[in-house]
C-alpha cells in the first residue's frame, strides 16, 4: 500500500456552463503553475470544451452526475460511455444533493474507481478497506471509493473552514476544498484562487495535495479495470 499522507487536501473545481475555452485553460495553468493537482468537475455538456482546454494535458476530470442521475443501470451505462467517449481518463464522479447512490456496480464495470457525494447514504457501518483516522472515505464494493464532501463538526461546516486557513498547525486528516456554490465564473475563480494559495501556504508544513484519482492508489485498492470486473463477476 502506498503510505497514506497524514494531512491531505483535494481541490474541485466545477467548470460552469459557457465558460470560455481560454479562461478554463488559464485556470488549468495556474494549477499546473502552482503544482497543485486540481478535480475539474464537469457534466456531460461542458465535457469536450474542458478537453479543449486542457490541449495536450491530462488533467483530473469527475464527471457531474448531479443534474440527471439515472433512476436505471442502463441509462447511467449510457451516460458514462458517452463522457468516456468525450474525455478516455474519466475515472471519478460527483454526485450532490440527497439522491441515494445506486447502481454501485456498474459504475465499477464502467471504470469508476472514485465518486464524491455530499454524505454517505447509509450509515458507515463496515468498509472492505478501512480508511485512515479522518479521511471520509469508504469501499463497500471493492473496486469503488466513496468520499464524502461534507464534514461535520461542532463548530458546522462553515467554522470548520475558517479554522483550516487561519488555523497555524497542519490540518490532519482530508480535507475536500470546493471552488463551487456558484454558477457565475468570477465568483468560482476567486473561491479557486483563495483554495490553490492556502494548499500552496500549507503545504510547508506537510499537507500533501491529491486528486479524486488519486484516492484508490493512496488508499491502496490495488486493482485495475480488469481485476474490478473479474471480482464482480466471481461475486
Amino acid at each position: 500500500m502506498t503510505d497514506v499522507p497524514t494531512a491531505a487536501a483535494i481541490l474541485i473545481c466545477p467548470i460552469p456552463h459557457g465558460t470560455p475555452v481560454a479562461e478554463i485553460a488559464a485556470w488549468m495553468a495556474r494549477s499546473r503553475g502552482s503544482n497543485v493537482p486540481v478535480t475539474w468537475v464537469v457534466d456531460l455538456e461542458t465535457l469536450p470544451t474542458a478537453r479543449d482546454a486542457a490541449a495536450d494535458a491530462v488533467p483530473d476530470v469527475a464527471l457531474d452526475l448531479t443534474p440527471s442521475w439515472p433512476a436505471s443501470r442502463q441509462i447511467l451505462r449510457h451516460t458514462l460511455r458517452s463522457a468516456r467517449q468525450a474525455w478516455p481518463h474519466v475515472e471519478t464522479a460527483i454526485l450532490r444533493g440527497h439522491a441515494r447512490l445506486e447502481h454501485r456496480d456498474t459504475l465499477v464495470e464502467e471504470g469508476i474507481t472514485t465518486i464524491a457525494v455530499d454524505r454517505f447514504d447509509t450509515p458507515i457501518r463496515g468498509s472492505r478497506r478501512p480508511a485512515p483516522r479522518g479521511w471520509q472515505c469508504r469501499s463497500i464494493l471493492w473496486g469503488l471509493w466513496e468520499v464524502a464532501l461534507t464534514t461535520r463538526s461542532r463548530s458546522g461546516l462553515v467554522g470548520q473552514v475558517t479554522g483550516w486557513y487561519r488555523g497555524g498547525g497542519r490540518p490532519d486528516g482530508l480535507r475536500v476544498l470546493d471552488a463551487g456554490g456558484s454558477t457565475a465564473p468570477a465568483v468560482i475563480r476567486t473561491r479557486f484562487d483563495r483554495h490553490l494559495t492556502w494548499i500552496r501556504r500549507k503545504a510547508a508544513t506537510g499537507l500533501r495535495a491529491v486528486s479524486l484519482s488519486d484516492l484508490p492508489t493512496i488508499l491502496g485498492s490495488g486493482c485495475d479495470a480488469a481485476s474490478r470486473g473479474s471480482v464482480l463477476r466471481a461475486a
